[in-house]
């Protein structure tokens, strides 16, 4: 009995090993496709891109994906990807991406960026 126990366990670290190995990858992917989208409907050209940061947000449980572009050198765009959230407000939504601009003056940054935030 205590032999089988043991494979059953085995079996279910290795499952549990197998989707971390798989779902944080393939969340990593998701988030720079949708940031790539998103730049595009703002008409944000990807290829002006100084500086670029792709991270895990443990808080949040999503990715942060923090750019500088040259011709917009003052402002850093910080880019939220959510695989789902669940507001009381709205309920669950699936694909989420966000946008925080920050640089210089904090409460006019969004207003003056050359690629604001977007709904998408």
């Amino acid at each position: 009995m205590k032999r089988r126990s043991l494979r059953i366990l085995l079996v279910i670290i290795g499952l549990l090993l197998a989707i971390w190995v798989v779902w944080f990858p393939l969340q990593r992917f998701m988030a720079i496709k949708k940031f790539e989208e998103y730049a595009a409907q703002q008409g944000a050209d990807t290829n002006l891109i100084v500086e670029k940061f792709v991270g895990y947000d443990i808080k949040s449980g999503g990715y942060i994906i923090s750019v500088k572009y040259s011709d917009d050198s003052f402002m850093t765009y910080r880019y939220q990807y959510n695989y789902w959230t669940d507001d009381r407000d709205e309920g669950l939504i699936l694909d989420r991406m966000t946008l925080k601009v920050s640089g210089g003056n904090p409460s006019i940054s969004d207003e003056v960026c050359k690629y604001p935030a977007i709904d998408y």
